[in-house]
């Protein structure tokens, strides 16, 4: 899915071309893979006479979201904060991204009544 949400509507060859790459996936594998993400509608393609042209059907944002979602309702609930905390340890943030979360557990302190 990194592949075809980098390319945007993406020839299949050059989706191969970078999981041959990434992973040394044969064309075969890839073909496979990409009927299987079309079939689970995560990807739509359209027909450009011997080329098929691949694009993504939700954003990937959306996809991380709804997968998040599904993790946490998963996760127990004493878990929960230290998972995210995990999460903020292992991704590299911006200073956009770190004021966005100081915004966040500002307003979350507010909501719960905690005090700075």
């Amino acid at each position: 899915m990194k592949a075809v949400w980098k390319l945007g509507r993406a020839p299949s060859r050059e989706i191969y071309d970078i999981l041959h790459k990434q992973h040394g996936w044969a064309n075969t594998t890839v073909k496979t893979l990409l009927s299987k993400l079309v079939q689970k509608g995560f990807l739509t393609y359209k027909q450009d006479g011997k080329r098929y042209l691949y694009r993504a059907k939700y954003s990937s944002m959306k996809m991380l979201t709804q997968a998040a979602d599904a993790f946490l309702e998963k996760s127990l609930d004493s878990d929960k904060g230290q998972l995210l905390c995990y999460m903020v340890n292992k991704a590299d943030l911006n200073e956009t991204d770190i004021e966005e979360l100081e915004s966040m557990i500002s307003e979350y302190k507010k909501k719960k009544g905690i005090e700075s």
